[in-house]
């Protein structure tokens, strides 16, 4: 009896930051209750996997979660096991240790990709060939085991005023990375821009698009601006 109700498709929670919370509030509340039936998540470049063994790289990406989208560290240390390295490893924990009541889409993150390869080196300075190979392997990884795509992060700063690491590769890892995302059909690469900080968005949305375009990838971008910088 839908008698006083709106009959609707499922809602598709486009933009969402469950990468963590999951794990302590699986009920995901309150979006089945609003008739949504799928989230997505990976957002921003940031995921929880792949992760470095580290925990003190690890610590970054709580801290990232934390200061960008308050998500408080505690439950983020002392609840998710962090039992993976690879994002396939990630996927089969989830599966086995969490029931959901909605879909889970996931994207990859630039953030944690440089930091599993680079560790602390990930903040301050390009990726090596070497590095970018293995970068490429944890990412096929994650786009074989059924990650959206790659979403990375060309705007913001950390608690301490830091550009976050994806904002250190050169375009030889952007690159990469977009040949690897090209070897799976539909899958994208997510990237928000800076409109808001430097102001280099129009810039950034121009040459990762040549550099898509070459690739052959479907480019997303978030954080512009309705009418600014529309000339």
């Amino acid at each position: 009896d839908a008698a006083g109700c709106y009959v609707t498709p499922g809602f598709f929670e486009n933009h969402n930051h469950w990468d963590g919370g999951i794990w302590w509030i699986p009920t995901m509340d309150p979006l089945p209750g609003y008739g949504a039936t799928t989230s997505i998540n990976g957002n921003c470049g940031f995921s929880v996997a792949p992760a470095h063994d580290d925990p003190k790289v690890r610590q970054q990406i709580i801290g990232i979660f934390n200061y960008f989208e308050d998500i408080p560290e505690e439950p983020m240390n002392d609840v998710v096991p962090w039992d993976w390295d690879k994002w396939s490893e990630y996927k089969a924990s989830m599966q086995s240790k969490v029931r959901l009541p909605l879909n889970f889409c996931s994207f990859c993150g630039h953030v944690p990709l440089r930091l599993a390869v680079m560790g602390m080196d990930a903040w301050d300075r390009a990726a090596t060939p070497e590095e970018i190979k293995k970068m490429c392997a944890y990412l096929d990884d994650a786009l074989a085991a059924g990650a959206m795509g790659l979403s990375s992060n060309m705007m913001d700063r950390d608690k301490y005023e830091r550009r976050l690491p994806p904002q250190m590769a050169d375009d030889a890892e952007i690159e990469a990375l977009m040949n690897v995302v090209a070897k799976y059909p539909g899958a994208t690469i997510q990237f928000i821009v800076d409109y808001f900080l430097a102001g280099e968005g129009n810039e950034q949305v121009e040459h990762w698009g040549k550099l898509a375009k070459k690739a052959g990838v479907k480019l997303q971008w978030a954080g512009m601006p309705a009418l600014m910088f529309m000339k």
